[in-house]
């Protein structure tokens, strides 16, 4: 019998006398309180609204978790959540956010280390992808960074850089605090940086600033990596060829033979006499060697330090304010500076010498004999 003509018989009708009122409502148990019910629970059937924690749905795939419903967002997480309850999680779900996924860094020969010719987003790490571009020879198993051979390194004051055969650019030491374009850090303790791209020549800086710029292989742009505030991150733009990094300022050789220099403590340097053939930096000073021999050094400090002779293989500041030095054409070794320091004041004169590198404040030379002094 259905005396409200309702459509629920007598039996099943909560009101029999109200056509506004029918059967029971079935609720589900919204455990989470998202509005939506479990899948997993017993619909209770009700002629009245059962309140809080119960809904009229059962499209909840898991009623543990708040941000776990129809409406939710799929994004990727360890445990692979379906979080959209779409019947898909992370990789398999094709609406998940791509914002959270992970870039993956195409490892071809299979050694666990990646490189960067080739890179993918993902949430999870699959078979031939790496999560680092550190690889110098990702055809050959056996090399990585462990065993990489290097076209050329730079040592700064508390960190190095190289550049590998395959003109990867790595910085490692003290790098934790580095900032600039394009790269990772290759290692939990952040003692590791790896620039995206190939590039030409990477040059370290020494102290006060702690900085490494590299020139890229195919544009000639430099970009740097450093702490904030070093005055470094924002190089010339422009094709260049060779630079150097020194202490407070860095110096950069344009493919029209003009330098520029920027840094906190930089010096516009002066017009080039020549083809300029060598850059080198020191802690406040820098000098160019031009192709005939002949070279000219600015610097942000009035020292009045000058080298004497006229032709010269090599021209190097010294991190000594000032300093610095000169090997020429017949092999001897030339230092100005403060007399009172050791690197001026003990300039050797065991020539000839055949090649000569400057450091803070003493250098090391090699003798035409194969020794070094």
């Amino acid at each position: 019998m259905d005396q409200d003509g309702d459509g629920a018989l007598l039996v099943v009708d909560c009101d029999d006398l109200d056509p506004d009122i029918g059967a029971p409502t079935p609720y589900f148990l919204d455990a989470d309180e998202d509005g939506f019910g479990s899948k997993l629970g017993v619909a209770s059937l009700s002629c009245e609204d059962p309140g809080e924690g119960y809904v009229t749905n059962d499209l909840d795939c898991d009623d543990s978790r708040d941000w776990v419903n129809p409406d939710g967002a799929e994004v990727c997480d360890d445990l692979d959540i379906d979080e959209d309850c779409s019947g898909a999680a992370d990789d398999a779900d094709p609406n998940v956010d791509s914002d959270t996924m992970s870039v993956w860094y195409i490892d071809g020969d299979g050694d666990g280390v990646g490189s960067d010719q080739f890179e993918s987003l993902a949430c999870d790490l699959a078979t031939g992808w790496a999560d680092n571009f550190s690889d110098c020879d990702d055809s050959d198993p056996e090399v990585n960074l462990g065993n990489c051979t290097w076209r050329s390194v730079s040592p700064g004051r508390w960190h190095t850089c190289g550049i590998d055969r395959n003109y990867g650019l790595h910085c490692w030491g003290w790098v934790q605090d580095f900032e600039g374009p394009d790269f990772q850090f290759m290692n939990f303790d952040k003692s590791h940086i790896r620039a995206e791209g190939e590039y030409d020549g990477v040059w370290a800086s020494s102290y006060p600033v702690y900085a490494a710029c590299g020139i890229e292989r195919e544009s000639g742009k430099i970009n740097c990596w450093s702490d904030p505030g070093s005055g470094l991150e924002n190089p010339p733009e422009g094709e260049f060829v060779l630079m150097d990094v020194g202490g407070s300022f860095a110096c950069a050789l344009s493919v029209d033979n003009s330098v520029q220099c920027w840094g906190n403590d930089a010096v516009d340097p002066p017009s080039m006499l020549g083809t300029v053939v060598d850059l080198q930096g020191g802690t406040s000073k820098f000098c160019a060697r031009m192709d005939d021999g002949s070279q000219q050094c600015w610097s942000n400090e009035a020292d009045g330090y000058a080298l004497t002779a006229s032709t010269y293989v090599h021209v190097e500041p010294a991190g000594e304010l000032g300093s610095v030095c000169g090997l020429d054409v017949d092999g001897e070794i030339e230092c100005v500076g403060d007399p009172d320091i050791a690197l001026v004041a003990s300039t050797p004169i065991s020539s000839p010498y055949l090649r000569m590198s400057v450091g803070y404040s003493d250098a090391l030379a090699v003798r035409s004999d194969g020794t070094i002094e």
